[in-house]
């Protein structure tokens, strides 16, 4: 197995293990020593790894004795980590939540009135239709269809923009280094994606997925303005979208 895929699995006393035996002579005396860094589940989270001298067994103790207080702050700092991930995120969908959306917005404003040159586009989405799909199929069925238009969001963003789900059928996108032009695209090739992949129910009933969507830049009308004006286009997309 090459060293890399002992790393990828998780083996990494193998790896160090083959290391030492391809140690050159001038290297002889020195050896990689692994130490799994458990956490109070007595599960590993991670390993330090010691490149040195064999040391005596009173030695031993002390590495022994950092390696558990690394460990405990290796825990503390996944925990906080985690921490983080839950205030942020929509439990139904899994992406980011109003909190972060605020909270970002923020930062994006903060910066582009630092930085004129930092524009950053915003889209407001909302479902179309969705209390009459859950007064036709359930409230499960409902959940599944925002589950969806999470997923179908995610997909047609680049990495860095940012999806939230502000609530309950209505989520956000943050595209950060973007013009009013690309914003547009973005809300476009959305709609052309969302109307090719319709939501199958378990009877095999496929229910067409709509959208309402209004696309606003910092470079048409101020980091002020542009949630405002995100949402007012919004929703005069809702109201095309019932007239017909």
């Amino acid at each position: 197995m090459l060293h890399s895929d002992l790393l990828l699995t998780g083996h990494p006393e193998q790896l160090f293990e083959q290391l030492n035996a391809l140690s050159t002579p001038a290297d002889a005396s020195l050896r990689w020593t692994v130490f799994p860094l458990w956490n109070r589940m007595d599960r590993i989270i991670g390993h330090m790894v010691v490149k040195g001298e064999d040391l005596p067994q009173e030695s031993h103790k002390a590495v022994e004795l950092f390696r558990d207080q690394l460990a405990a702050g290796v825990e503390n700092h996944l925990l906080r980590m985690e921490l983080t991930q839950l205030a942020n995120t929509d439990g139904l969908t899994g992406i980011f939540n109003r909190s972060h959306f605020q909270n970002t917005l923020e930062a994006y404003q903060d910066a582009k009135r630092q930085t004129p040159a930092m524009d950053f586009s915003l889209l407001m989405i909302d479902i179309n239709g969705l209390k009459p799909a859950n007064d036709g199929h359930g409230h499960l069925t409902g959940d599944q269809l925002i589950i969806r238009v999470a997923q179908l969001l995610k997909a047609a963003c680049r990495s860095e923009d940012i999806v939230c789900r502000i609530g309950g059928d209505e989520f956000a996108i943050l595209c950060p280094a973007s013009r009013q032009e690309q914003a547009d695209r973005l809300a476009e090739r959305i709609r052309e994606q969302v109307g090719e992949r319709p939501l199958k129910l378990k009877d095999g009933q496929l229910l067409p997925i709509s959208l309402s969507i209004g696309a606003a830049c910092s470079d048409d009308c101020g980091p002020e303005q542009i949630l405002i004006v995100a949402d007012r286009r919004m929703y005069e997309d809702k109201q095309r979208f019932y007239a017909q």
